[in-house]
């Protein structure tokens, strides 16, 4: 029987298939992997009696986020870059799939209620490394509106609905109602005859039906002492009526305490980020800023003074043992106080990107910083991915064995791939698995099962007999001890020759190959082209020498894994 052979026509993988005895059969084909099958299009071909593949050539494409590519000859769908979502001040970066070469303009945008400034664009540039460049933007908000930060991300709010209080709080020691302004925050004065003295105060938030210090309540928070005169209600759910300890000091003592029931509201309109108490226009701010994998927001610097303010660390980054992640916005515009230091965490690795340190999985190799790459390649079971060389040094790689196949014991399937692009390291072994052999399809090793390729199971003739005898799949002959030699061991020597006729005494032949003393009766006709005539001489021996002589004209089949061929 003929056989429709395996290919890859784009990315469509047609397999191996046993034609049938007459007619054909409908064979489904596959995308490569990361593809699928165009809208329109099936999958599902023909393979006919003749060996030959028939019908509508099926039709593959890359999935979202890959891209064709052709290695060693063949295509396969690759991971593309992308330059990422990023917030820049008021400017917003789309993702933005990367070009294969050069580099593609990008329109980002300005926050909402905000414009490009003038004398600015709000073009940049996408490269193919998957990273930002040109000019950085810049926005400002509209008139009535003004910069706040907000979970990290600057925004434009409405300057009546930013912070700090704008209205006239009561004194301390006055029991009426106050407000709880935008942001979650309460103010209040000083006691009275304090006015322009610089005090501290200790504020504490209650639960209960009536604020009693003695008894029925739950303190649920207490702030530490702040040299200003408002503070924010934190972690306290809106709309719940809760009940404050406002207590006023100097350096002598109390001077003043102020008890209030009042109605969170608002709480989280500026999560953690609201400006000091005092509407400036023209205060200085302390910049958003990277140092290392510590992340500075951007902060209104107060009036005065300087605040407190948290940093974070970077993503999959702690901060370090002994550190602190507190820093101070001075009212000048500066940041002081003891640099933070964050650390990535195990399994991660610092790297810079755009000029921004990110923490990165110890697998992944990029950004690239070159074009090298470390090619796929196979060496006999073992299969190498195609990987991105590192800018320096080398990084490890688990490559992996064809299907049916597993590493051999004592052997590590990890390699090293340098900066140069070799390969370094010892070179992985794998073996098929149990009921499977290796043989070598288009010049690449597979594991086949053992019914697929050999010892064969028909009848062969004994050596001496012209009849005609079954070339199997893997090219493989077979023949029966010589007569008088059943049960006998016996080796044989395996020789093929290439000329019109064979002759062991006069020339007009070549010699193609000899197959070592084996001690089995069947051998592979290795590495000599399909449809080749060729001549075979077997010869059976004992440990007295040969006993038994079989010359042979056979005819290798048009296809390696025909299962039937006539010799003759």
């Amino acid at each position: 029987c003929d056989e429709c052979q395996a290919r890859s026509v784009g990315l469509v993988r047609y397999p191996t298939t046993l034609a049938p005895a007459s007619g054909s059969v409908t064979v489904a084909t596959q995308c490569a992997d990361n593809a699928h099958v165009r809208t329109g299009f099936s999958l599902n071909v023909r393979c006919s009696s003749s060996g030959g593949w028939s019908g509508t050539t099926p039709q593959c494409e890359c999935d979202t986020g890959y891209r064709a590519v052709t290695l060693s000859g063949r295509q396969i769908c690759q991971s593309v870059n992308t330059c990422p979502a990023r917030s820049f001040g008021l400017v917003d970066y789309p993702t933005t799939l990367a070009p294969v070469s050069g580099s593609v303009t990008v329109a980002t945008q300005c926050a909402d209620n905000a414009h490009v400034r003038t004398g600015f664009s709000l073009n940049v540039r996408c490269s193919s490394s998957g990273s930002w460049t040109g000019t950085t933007p810049q926005c400002e908000c509209d008139t009535g509106y003004r910069a706040v930060t907000v979970s990290g991300r600057k925004i434009c709010q409405t300057d009546e609905t930013t912070c700090p209080p704008t209205t006239d709080p009561p004194s301390i020691g006055a029991v009426n109602e106050t407000k709880v302004l935008g942001c979650g925050l309460i103010s209040w004065k000083p006691p009275p005859g304090n006015e322009g003295v610089k005090l501290s105060y200790v504020v504490r938030f209650f639960d209960g039906s009536t604020y009693d210090t003695s008894s029925g309540y739950k303190r649920i928070q207490r702030n530490s002492e702040i040299g200003r005169q408002w503070t924010r209600v934190n972690d306290i759910p809106d709309g719940r009526t809760v009940y404050a300890d406002i207590r006023a000091r100097n350096t002598s003592g109390n001077v003043g305490v102020f008890s209030q029931k009042f109605v969170v509201a608002n709480s989280t309109l500026c999560a953690d980020d609201c400006p000091p108490p005092v509407l400036c226009p023209d205060c200085d701010e302390c910049q958003a800023r990277n140092a290392g994998l510590v992340h500075y927001p951007t902060t209104l610097a107060p009036a005065s003074g300087s605040l407190t303010v948290t940093t974070q660390c970077a993503d999959n980054a702690h901060v370090r043992t002994g550190f602190s992640l507190n820093v101070m916005c001075s009212s000048s515009g500066s940041w002081t106080g003891t640099t933070p230091q964050c650390e990535c965490d195990t399994g991660y690795r610092a790297v810079t990107v755009s000029g921004r340190q990110i923490c990165q999985t110890e697998e992944t190799t990029c950004p690239p910083t070159t074009g090298v790459t470390c090619a796929v390649r196979t060496v006999g079971l073992v299969r190498y991915p195609t990987t991105l060389a590192p800018a320096s040094g080398s990084v490890t790689v688990s490559t992996q064995c064809a299907d049916n196949a597993h590493v051999r014991t004592g052997f590590s399937l990890n390699v090293r791939c340098s900066s140069s692009g070799g390969w370094t390291g010892t070179t992985p072994q794998c073996e098929c698995d149990t009921g499977y052999r290796a043989v070598t399809v288009s010049g690449r090793k597979i594991c086949q099962t053992d019914e697929t390729t050999c010892p064969p199971t028909t009848d062969p003739p004994s050596i001496g007999a012209v009849n005609e005898t079954k070339v199997l799949g893997c090219g493989l002959i077979s023949w029966k001890p010589p007569p008088g030699n059943e049960g006998v061991k016996l080796s044989y020597v395996v020789r093929f020759f290439d000329g019109s006729t064979y002759e062991t005494s006069t020339s007009g032949y070549k010699r193609i190959q000899r197959n070592s003393e084996i001690g089995r009766q069947w051998t592979r006709v290795n590495d000599i082209p399909d449809g080749r005539t060729v001549y075979a001489d077997i010869r059976a021996r004992n440990t007295s020498g040969n006993v038994g002589l079989f010359l042979k004209n056979l005819l290798l089949p048009i296809q390696l894994y025909v299962l039937m061929v006539s010799f003759f």
